[in-house]
């Protein structure tokens, strides 16, 4: 069989590794243009580094898969509710009425205006929402907090049964507004009689 020199093969790959050697740059002039001119083509300057480290991304609008909110607390249903309600109303009627009666002789005309307008409106909120209210509810809410409380400080310091008393309007009463100084007095044995000026008692009392 007629092969083909040996000769030949070598020097077609001796000539074919000289051709790849002459390929590739040589010298740090090639490199250093490289790298200073910018390469359009190249994946870094396309766009962000990917490399680094990613942002977390943030969430969407729609909240609506999301749990409850801790800080807001359970939610309220049937006397509950509207025991938190009712106490709310209470607070701010309070806080109305002491703003009104703590300013009601400092503050100007205007002022003074615009507090006793929110006092009776928050008073007005208050007995409007005890209307509202079903009449279990409504029960439920006096047994537990007896509705408006009486006020029986007169009555515990003068020691007086809380129990309405029956008081007779007719008749004959001592009067309330005399001392009893006066009551031990007895005038009927005084037959002086009284004369001189304002200016004389004045003068008899020291005062002028």
């Amino acid at each position: 069989m007629n092969q083909p020199p040996a000769s030949n093969s070598s020097n077609s790959s001796g000539n074919n590794s000289n051709k790849r050697r002459r390929r590739k740059p040589s010298g740090n002039r090639n490199n250093t243009q490289g790298a200073n001119s910018p390469n359009q083509n190249s994946p870094q300057s396309a766009g962000p580094n990917k490399s680094g480290p990613s942002r977390p991304k943030r969430g969407g609008r729609n909240r609506k898969n999301k749990g409850p909110n801790p800080n807001q607390g359970p939610r309220l249903h049937g006397i509950d509710l509207v025991r938190a309600k009712y106490l709310s109303l209470v607070e701010q009627h309070v806080e109305a009425r002491r703003k009104y009666y703590d300013l009601f002789y400092r503050a100007d005309p205007n002022q003074l205006r615009k507090l006793e307008r929110e006092f009776t409106d928050s008073q007005a909120k208050v007995l409007a929402f005890e209307n509202s209210l079903k009449p279990e509810d409504h029960n439920l809410l006096i047994k537990d907090y007896g509705g408006k409380p009486e006020d029986r400080v007169y009555t515990q310091n003068h020691q007086i049964p809380a129990e309405q008393i029956h008081v007779p309007t007719t008749g004959d009463f001592e009067d309330p507004h005399v001392l009893e100084s006066q009551k031990q007095s007895d005038f009927k044995n005084d037959t002086e009689e009284s004369v001189g000026t304002f200016d004389d008692y004045k003068k008899l009392k020291g005062i002028i």
